[in-house]
């Protein structure tokens, strides 16, 4: 096996582990694709959180449940912090009135509130994804040999 790339640095981890940091030129456009292909299909996951009317459709009223959910889908497609969401709580009133049966002039009119969320746009975080590109490629190995008594050819390859 070649090994593409020089050795950047070799750096100390936690318990007396020796690091390793190189460089796969080849793998730096497949690793930017996935990057691309985690975003994609976490935008319609996170609109199926707020459907919109119809039957069948529900959604949650409580904002802490539907923000523990986007972090969740955040999280499972492993896209946190290079997606950002808005989301909008437009209030709908609905005047009706006391009692049983049509209103008059002198029964009192009450106001009901519909508050229904949606998520109106989502945007990728450009400074985050081009913070993230320039470390596509690289990979750490960690080994607990002595740095005298492995080259980097068998510390990656072993």
């Amino acid at each position: 096996m070649r090994l593409n790339g020089p050795v950047v640095r070799r750096a100390a981890t936690r318990a007396g582990r020796n690091g390793l940091w190189s460089c796969a030129p080849p793998c730096t456009p497949t690793q930017a694709a996935g990057v691309d292909q985690r975003l994609r299909p976490a935008a319609p996951a996170l609109a199926a959180l707020t459907p919109p009317r119809g039957r069948g459709k529900r959604q949650s009223t409580a904002e802490a449940t539907r923000v523990e959910a986007m972090a969740l889908v955040l999280k499972t497609h492993r896209v946190e912090g290079l997606l950002s969401v808005v989301w909008e709580k437009p209030v709908e009133q609905h005047p009706r009135y006391l009692g049983r049966g049509r209103g008059s002039a002198t029964r009192p009119p009450r106001v009901l509130a519909d508050t229904r969320s949606h998520i109106p746009r989502m945007a990728r975080q450009a400074d985050n994804l081009a913070g993230l590109r320039p470390r596509c490629g690289w990979q750490a190995v960690v080994t607990q040999a002595r740095q005298q008594r492995l080259s980097w050819e068998e510390a990656v390859v072993g």
